[in-house]
């Protein structure tokens, strides 16, 4: 039984939609599922990671890029292909590998190139959370909390009877995540202050933040600052790093495997949107979040308001001052932390992955031909 995954990875994407496709491909596999990725975009090290879980990976080829149209969705740059040609080499490679089913995690993506490429898959899902375009699929998985996520697509973008797993209860977060939160420290016992903006972080908000936060760590807070491999900022942040004795207790993980412990080790967080909100939530991790894309802001002003994280606002929008600030009057706010931490747990348990999975292997293979 063979699931495959369409999915890309770049500094202009993130890494963060390949990483829940790991995530859902590891809890496929302990259905007997084997997984294989179809990528057009992908660095080298990143396509280690993937295989070193057990999962393959087949490239599809480099093209020219195509121009712009102003019929395609929001977000098709990112693909960096014509969107029809990239269903159509989509399609010869399911033709051979000949999966269960497939899913699609892109943003370029929509229900015309699904028509194409998922013919010779026997069911379809997408994982999304803009619902900003159409999908022809099965199953439509939005693991977002949002005022509006019962209706929001409801405005034709899905064909009827698509199944559609909405909400924190199906975010797909590592095991690693469920077993920090069992072996997390009493919140009195945790002391120290956790950076990260993702894998990649192309406006390097991870070294801003440092120097915002240089009073605390400099009275000799610890910290923990976590990127990816694909970190374009990395030399700049050592070099910051390496610059001033306020940093002596500051640590810098660069593709850790160990983030669930980090976080549950940590008081307070200041990090950007993205699927790390919610694995800071299921540790009972309490976060300063800044949004580093546009398409973030409606779910952390969401979770802000139901008090499950302090939203700060736009990454580029607020100033070291302020993030300074903020930190250091929350550090010493027990009882804010507290409220916090309860609040995330509350709305994640860390089992979506498994509930998803289970859903998309109850699926029925469709006819795509008819």
């Amino acid at each position: 039984m063979r699931v495959a995954f369409r999915v890309d990875a770049s500094v202009e994407i993130g890494s963060g939609h390949l990483m829940r496709c790991l995530t859902l491909a590891d809890a496929l596999a302990h259905h007997g599922a084997a997984s294989v990725f179809v990528c057009r975009w992908l660095d080298p090290r990143q396509q280690a990671l993937v295989q070193s879980c057990g999962h393959r990976v087949v490239r599809l080829p480099e093209v020219p890029e195509p121009v712009a149209s102003p019929i395609q969705p929001p977000h098709a740059a990112w693909l960096r292909c014509d969107p029809v040609l990239d269903a159509q080499h989509t399609a010869e490679v399911l033709a051979v590998e000949r999966p269960v089913g497939l899913v699609v995690d892109h943003y370029a993506l929509d229900a015309a190139w699904e028509r194409v490429a998922g013919v010779h898959a026997g069911w379809l899902a997408a994982i999304d959370d803009l619902a900003d375009r159409s999908h022809d699929v099965q199953l439509l998985l939005d693991g977002n909390a949002y005022a509006d996520a019962d209706t929001r697509y409801d405005r034709h973008l899905l064909r009827s009877g698509t199944a559609r797993l909405l909400g924190p209860d199906f975010i797909l977060l590592r095991a690693e995540f469920l077993a920090a939160r069992a072996a997390a420290r009493p919140a009195d016992e945790r002391d120290r202050l956790f950076i990260g903006f993702g894998g990649v972080d192309r406006g390097n908000q991870s070294l801003a933040t440092v120097r915002a936060c240089r009073d605390l760590l400099a009275g000799g807070v610890g910290a923990d600052i976590v990127v990816g491999a694909t970190f374009p900022g990395l030399s700049d942040l050592r070099r910051e790093l390496e610059s001033h004795p306020a940093y002596s207790a500051t640590r810098l993980h660069v593709a850790t495997d160990r983030m669930g412990a980090l976080m549950a080790s940590a008081r307070l967080a200041v990090a950007g949107g993205g699927t790390s909100v919610w694995e800071r939530m299921c540790v009972g991790l309490p976060a300063l979040v800044l949004a580093t894309a546009a398409n973030q802001v409606e779910a952390l002003r969401y979770l802000g308001q139901r008090q499950a994280l302090h939203f700060l606002g736009e990454a580029q929008a607020v100033s070291a001052q302020d993030i300074g600030m903020r930190v250091q009057a929350l550090w010493q706010d027990a009882p804010a932390l507290a409220r916090l931490a309860a609040a995330g747990q509350d709305l994640v348990d860390g089992r979506g992955a498994a509930r998803v999975a289970d859903a998309l292997l109850s699926l029925a293979p469709q006819d795509r031909h008819a």
